[in-house]
């Protein structure tokens, strides 16, 4: 038991300890900027205006859905085209 310290009070903390510890104590730092950059990407990516119309666009669509089958009762269908852009000769 003298060999891994215990009951010992003069045992002093083996080197592999010690540089344990001393790896999670510079690694702190780090963490938290790598955690507060990711909160940052995260509120970015949350107010990314392709994000954003993309779920305007879904929230138009599913109350389109809704509005035609309150109207058309259950003989309803969304039929979605590509319209033609007004800036292009075709």
């Amino acid at each position: 038991m003298d060999s891994l310290g215990i009951g010992d009070s003069s045992a002093q903390p083996s080197p592999n300890a010690l540089e344990q510890a001393l790896t999670t104590v510079v690694a702190l730092p780090f963490m938290l900027v790598i955690g507060l950059l990711c909160m940052a990407l995260y509120k970015g990516v949350r107010s990314d205006p392709m994000i954003l119309r993309e779920e305007h666009g879904a929230a138009l669509i599913e109350n389109a859905v809704v509005q035609g089958q309150e109207r058309h009762d259950a003989d309803f269908g969304l039929v979605t085209e590509p319209v033609a852009d007004s800036a292009s000769p075709d």
